[in-house]
């Protein structure tokens, strides 16, 4: 059986090595993208069934959303422009001003073309993880950054 280049494209899972991240208008180059999880909450209940031959029926139904999963993006801290970007950000929850950005992951194929992507909605930081400091490792400086967001959509490239 031959297997051409379309078929292959077509049917074998995308890298995931091959992505971007986009905070509000500013592309960030990250080492690591985790938390992406659309969760729904769950709600059970007895209900009976009128009938005094038969038990009640127990029922599991979804609930409510659950965004308290923190979505997290680990970066290698580099000596640039971007540098105090993710700091300056969280910094200005202090002031009781919330900054809230979307966020959208672009998952690419091996030439860098978007084939879709997750929008995360009013995103805001909740956590910002300075490198380990190790002096006897050659280890490059990794910084952490959490955020909670308003909600998590998955959309075509060209959508939304």
């Amino acid at each position: 059986m031959t297997t051409d280049t379309a078929t292959i494209k077509s049917t074998y899972p995308l890298p995931s090595y091959q992505y971007r991240v986009q905070i509000g208008s500013t592309t960030y180059n990250f080492s690591q993208v985790t938390g992406l999880t659309i969760l729904y909450n769950i709600t059970r209940y007895k209900q009976s069934l009128g009938d005094l031959d038969v038990k009640p029926q127990s029922m599991t139904m979804p609930a409510q959303k659950d965004l308290s999963n923190p979505i997290s993006f680990n970066r290698g801290v580099v000596n640039s422009t971007q540098i105090y970007d993710l700091y300056n950000w969280i910094d200005s929850i202090k002031t009781n001003v919330v900054d809230k950005r979307d966020i959208t992951v672009y998952l690419c194929d091996e030439t860098g073309i978007c084939v879709v992507k997750w929008i995360l909605h009013n995103a805001f930081p909740i956590r910002l993880d300075a490198p380990s400091f190790v002096a006897n490792s050659n280890d490059a400086a990794i910084e952490s950054l959490q955020v909670l967001a308003q909600s998590i959509e998955m959309a075509p490239p060209g959508g939304k």
